[in-house]
């Protein structure tokens, strides 16, 4: 067997309230807080109520700041950082999706390396980020339970990773009853990019026992939710809300595969929820896995008790919105991924040409 090992420094707190009932941790890592935020999800969830109601309780000064848009920029985080060091916050809470979270995750990266352009963002942390606290509103990217953090470029054409032990958040409070408040079409693509991280995660190269573990369970919490969704059903808010944090407990392991990257262009260029446009992927890479490496996908199968084509039929028919596109489009397209990191750890090969092929043969 080879040598593994699995850190998980972060405290999970769940259940309904648990914001609220665990407000003496927030003592823990200081005594004024920037909250991060987007305009509208926290609001609506109730969870930024919860959260001030909290560190008031905890006697802890706050300050907002609630600018975050989907695939937050690095200019958007630079901002957040210069309110951070202004009002001498010394912990960072991200309350909402991944993109939050996140951007909590950077601009907390940001004012504990004295960063000051978009280029020291884009280069590796060589101080530790401010403590960082995860408030998650969503069930998708699982960033609560991993030292990941996705930030989009100043041209808009590029996503970036920063990863670092520091950005691990301290503590994450998963509380399912602020999921509903989520409009239908987004908790699709939230379930969605969970499902893709678990199954990515389970099918690459450089798996453990233990990330394959995390993977299949929350596989196995997250398909019914989905078929529920494609009925036209109620999710199970806490299945979908327990298999996103497993799903990024197991990509801080492995990393994500082709379909992340292979979706950002669709993200970024079409409009397309970064979760949706990662499954139109997944299909392609299952096929493939299955060539390769049969046995994983057979187990795969048998834990989910249903066929692999019968996934992809899935994902279809919840990834249903068209997308045109010319060769010149996806050859651009394929250009911006080439020699992506998420390419290197699958089971076959796949690079720039391979890339640009999959765009046509999806879209073209």
């Amino acid at each position: 067997m080879k040598n593994y090992s699995f850190h998980l420094p972060t405290a999970l707190y769940f259940g309904k309230g648990c914001v609220v009932a665990q407000a003496e941790v927030f003592q823990q890592f200081g005594r004024k807080a920037l909250l991060v935020t987007g305009r509208t999800g926290a609001k609506q969830a109730g969870a930024l109520a919860e959260a001030t109601t909290a560190l008031a309780s905890s006697q802890i000064d706050v300050q907002l700041f609630d600018e975050i848009e989907a695939n937050p920029s690095i200019e958007t985080c630079l901002r957040g950082a210069t309110v951070a060091t202004s009002c001498g916050a010394d912990m960072v809470i991200g309350i909402g999706g991944g993109s939050a979270i996140d951007a909590a995750k950077v601009i907390a990266a940001i004012v504990g390396n004295g960063w000051t352009t978009p280029a020291h963002v884009l280069s590796p942390l060589t101080h530790a980020a401010l403590p960082i606290i995860a408030i998650p509103t969503t069930a998708g990217t699982g960033s609560e339970a991993n030292a990941i953090a996705v930030v989009t470029t100043e041209d808009g054409n590029y996503k970036r990773s920063l990863k670092h032990e520091t950005l691990f958040p301290r503590a994450s409070m998963l509380d399912a009853s602020f999921l509903p408040s989520l409009p239908r079409a987004m908790t699709i693509s939230c379930a969605l990019d969970a499902l893709c991280h678990a199954v990515e995660s389970y099918l690459l190269n450089n798996t453990t026992p233990i990330s394959e573990m995390l993977a299949l369970r929350a596989a196995t919490l997250l398909f019914p939710s989905l078929r529920n969704l494609e009925a036209g059903a109620s999710p199970n808010w806490e299945q979908l809300s327990m298999g996103a944090c497993l799903a990024g407990m197991a990509i801080q392991t492995t990393g994500t595969a082709l379909p992340h990257p292979m979706g950002y262009n669709l993200t970024l260029q079409c409009g397309i929820p970064h979760g949706s446009a990662t499954a139109y992927f997944l299909p392609y890479f299952i096929e493939r896995c299955t060539a390769e490496n049969p046995s994983k996908v057979e187990q795969l199968s048998a834990t989910l008790q249903i066929l692999p084509n019968e996934i992809a039929i899935l994902l279809r028919q919840l990834t249903s919105q068209t997308i045109d596109m010319s060769q010149e489009e996806a050859a651009l397209f394929a250009s911006r991924i080439a020699g992506a990191s998420q390419f290197q750890n699958a089971s076959f090969p796949f690079g720039e040409a391979d890339a640009s092929n999959l765009y046509m043969q999806l879209f073209g």
